[in-house]
């Protein structure tokens, strides 16, 4: 450590991240789940400026006066031409002169001269309404075609985008590549010019699944930077569960689930996902069920009358009641102008938009196989909301006992769809409810609190649970059990504090912990259950295209760990897969390709096992890239790893195809290794022939069939094949993830000198990627920006005390 008059040098090495308790800024620009209108389900691409307009004025005058404030332009306002709800490859797009895209004058007129969605923004907002707008993750393939300037920057497209991170199902845009100098800039811009606009709320797609970790803490930044309040949105879903600490601290509301239409079994799955996302629903941060398909949809184009939503009358009170009480956020997707009277009672009974307004501690109560209750609190009120759903095929009685919820007299019970009141006596609800439908009842009656479980982690052997504290708590009772219907025990009573570690679990068991108060009255009834696995440090985790299934008893070609391959066939495990000690993680995998295919072929091919049998195992099924004309731009054979168990691993990516003596390369988007296929011998019997490929040029196409990444890290990575030419067909066989000790936790930030305000520092050029961070006073870090290509760096020191760390990206 080297001093001088004029700064302090403080290094701190390690994967550093503050730790803060205060909830971010932004939560207070929706502490209330959104309500609004989205032109996706009735007009899907084709949108036009008239149309907005005609649906905003209807909007202000009949639906704002009952909350539903938002109006929001989707997908595809860039292109000239678009129609219908599909995607035109071919299509040019709309943009500026730094790559960003702008809507098409041909569909918003006023958007000519360059004045984008201000005056649309204007109008809508004139009418008392926000104004919200549909984008894209990433940075247009036209701007990377054209190379086009960052602005602000020195840098260009093609300096910051990523082009083998891909959506798989739009073709407008490559990914950003968050690690490069001038990507914060890019979205920077982006946020720039979306504020200069007006608008107001950003729903911003392919953001979720894959979970782009890195892009939406970008897309944060950017927003914030902006200094407008502009709600962010993440789409589609399923987000994944596990990233619900990360969301929720980045966005306000985000997708569980990819699209939702008007078909009953897509509003039955939404019932264990919004449980699901219990613990991570709050003010200012909501999971999203997505939009509400009601009235008329599926227009498809601006003079299109669409059709009646194929949700029947119970179907939608069932929907209304369950958003409702999960408090997603409320977004119509029917065409507002041509609105029927049932549909309209719906969206204005506000009794039942005051359940999704103005209530807390919202959760199921039970799920017993057709029947299910959730209940919250109404906000500053010791009253109940009781949400009841039939899920079955014919009319049931569902029965809540209301001591479940505290009440420990009379309850009034007012329905808030009929409008009746009732008082009952007896301390249980029996409640007639027709098939997939529901009903929403406040429940008014002296009683008990309940508490509310806040947070539960799960670690090597043990089980964290937090809980909210309750006034004149005596203490607490801590139960567990392993199904969520229980039987619970009581591991733990008397607990004064409101956090409690079980490490009286096993690693690989899923437990559910409720919790009870002693008060001076009584015990309370029990929280609502929140689960968790604990697990230990995982393993190695591969998966494999296994396009017909592994020979019973044989081996997986020569591959080390053998066992415990998450096979693609035949149930096609992406989620949760397993690791070699058949451990459950967390990683999850994605993957796109032009087809699939297999080498399984009468004559001599890499699939023939050496004992005449063909192989069907690891290099025998592979995502085949397609030929390279098919689309030059478009990798084809791109598998997406999300959730990554481990701080720092290898990369080991198999490669295969029909014949040998192709030519190809894989990449991770960083790093590129080029590669001929093998032929026969390279799968033969189980001592298969494995060959690395560690070729960085196209100079040269060594006979290989896998390639290394090493000293990779973050939670996300993609990796692709792409094949040389039109007949040399391949593509990606395998994944292996394979954890390292990260050498940044042994490793030194060194100074080599420090002279008139300029320190020069150094690290070990073998640590891989790193970022370096600097800070005033320990409690903020801000990645210098750019970031240096390497070591030694100058760095300039101000006039005070500073602070400069190594970490991981």
């Amino acid at each position: 450590m080297h001093t001088t008059s004029r700064s302090l040098l403080l290094f701190v090495v390690g994967c550093l991240s503050p730790v803060s308790g205060a909830e971010p800024a932004f939560h207070a620009w929706a502490e209330r789940p959104v309500m609004g209108w989205n032109s996706w389900d009735f007009y899907g691409t084709s949108v036009n400026e008239e149309r907005i307009k005609a649906q905003t004025d209807y909007q202000a005058a009949v639906l704002l006066p009952h909350g539903w404030s938002l109006m929001t332009v989707d997908i595809q306002w860039y292109e000239p031409n678009a129609t219908g709800f599909y995607y035109d490859e071919t299509a040019t797009l709309e943009m500026d002169a730094w790559g960003r895209l702008v809507p098409a004058p041909s569909r918003f007129p006023s958007a000519a001269e360059g004045a984008g969605f201000k005056p649309l923004a204007d109008y809508v907002h004139g009418k008392g309404l926000k104004f919200g707008i549909h984008m894209m993750r990433g940075i247009p393939r036209q701007a990377w075609e054209q190379d086009l300037p960052v602005k602000g920057t020195s840098y260009t497209a093609r300096d910051v985008a990523d082009p083998t991170s891909i959506c798989s199902w739009n073709p407008d845009m490559y990914g950003v590549d968050m690690t490069r100098p001038g990507a914060q800039a890019y979205y920077d811009s982006v946020m720039e010019l979306a504020a200069s606009w007006g608008v107001d709320f950003l729903k911003i797609d392919d953001l979720s699944r894959p979970y782009h970790q890195q892009e939406i803490e970008a897309i944060r930044k950017a927003i914030d930077h902006t200094g407008r309040p502009m709600v962010l949105s993440t789409s589609p879903g399923e987000t994944p569960v596990s990233s619900g600490p990360h969301i929720e601290m980045h966005a306000n509301q985000w997708r569980i689930s990819d699209d939702f239409w008007d078909n009953w079994s897509a509003l039955y799955d939404q019932f264990q996902r919004l449980h699901d996302w219990t613990p991570y629903r709050g003010p200012g941060h909501f999971p999203d069920a997505d939009m509400l398909p009601l009235g008329k949809v599926e227009g498809g184009s601006p003079s299109a009358s669409g059709r009646t939503t194929h949700f029947t009358t119970q179907e939608q009170y069932t929907l209304m009641s369950l958003w409702a009480i999960a408090r997603s956020p409320l977004i119509h997707g029917g065409d507002m102008t041509q609105m029927d009277a049932f549909t309209l009672a719906l969206l204005t009974n506000d009794e039942v938009i005051a359940v999704n307004q103005a209530s807390t501690h919202n959760r199921q109560l039970f799920r017993d196989v057709d029947q299910v209750a959730w209940v919250a609190d109404v906000e500053d009120s010791a009253d109940k909301y009781l949400a009841v759903f039939n899920t079955g095929a014919a009319t049931t009685t569902v029965s809540v006992d209301l001591a479940r919820l505290g009440f420990t007299g009379a309850v009034e019970v007012s329905s808030l769809w009929d409008g009746t009141t009732d008082e009952l006596a007896s301390g249980v609800l029996a409640a007639e409810v027709e098939a997939h439908g529901a009903k929403l009842f406040r429940l008014s009656g002296a009683g008990l609190p309940t508490p509310w479980v806040e947070s539960i982690e799960a670690g090597d052997r043990e089980v964290t649970v937090e809980w909210e504290a309750l006034e004149g708590a005596l203490g607490y009772q801590v139960k567990r059990a392993t199904l969520e219907a229980g039987p619970y025990v009581t591991v733990a009573e008397g607990v004064l504090e409101t956090q409690f570690t079980d490490r009286e679990v096993e690693n690989g068991t899923t437990y559910y912990y409720a919790i009870s108060a002693a008060l001076a009255a009584g015990e309370t009834p029990d929280s609502g259950a929140l689960k968790a696995t604990p697990v230990g440090v995982a393993g190695i985790v591969g998966w494999n295209y296994d396009r017909y299934g592994t020979v019973s008893g044989g081996r997986t070609a020569g591959v080390v760990p053998a066992a415990n391959w998450n096979n693609s066939w035949p149930d096609n495990p992406t989620t949760d897969l397993i690791d070699q000690n058949g451990t459950v993680t967390t990683l999850d995998i994605s993957y796109s390709s032009f087809n699939g295919w297999t080498t399984q072929y009468p004559q001599a091919n890499p699939g023939m096992d050496a004992d005449g049998h063909y192989n069907r195992e690891l290099l025998n099924g592979y995502l085949n890239a397609g030929p390279a004309s098919w689309s030059p731009a478009i990798v084809r054979s791109v598998v997406t790893l999300s959730e990554i168990p481990h701080g720092y691993y290898d990369l080991i990516v198999y490669f295969s195809s029909d014949a040998a003596d192709r030519e190809g390369s894989v990449s991770d988007g960083h790093q590129t290794f080029y590669f001929r296929t093998l032929g026969p011998a390279s799968v033969a019997g189980e001592n298969a022939i494995l060959t690395e490929t560690t070729q960085e040029t196209s100079d040269d196409y060594p006979a290989a069939n896998y390639a290394i990444f090493r000293g990779l890290s973050g939670t996300s990575q993609s990796v692709s094949v792409a094949m040389r030419d039109d007949d040399e067909w391949g593509g990606i066989a395998a994944i292996q993830v394979v954890p390292q000790a990260d050498p940044l936790g042994t490793s030194t930030l060194e100074i080599l000198s420090v002279a008139d305000g300029v320190a020069v520092l150094t690290w070990s050029s073998t640590l891989g990627e790193v970022v370096v961070e600097q800070s005033a006073d320990l409690s903020e870090w801000t990645p210098l920006d750019p970031q240096p290509e390497g070591p030694p760096v100058e760095i300039a020191t101000p006039e005070a005390t500073h602070f400069f760390r190594l970490s991981r990206p």
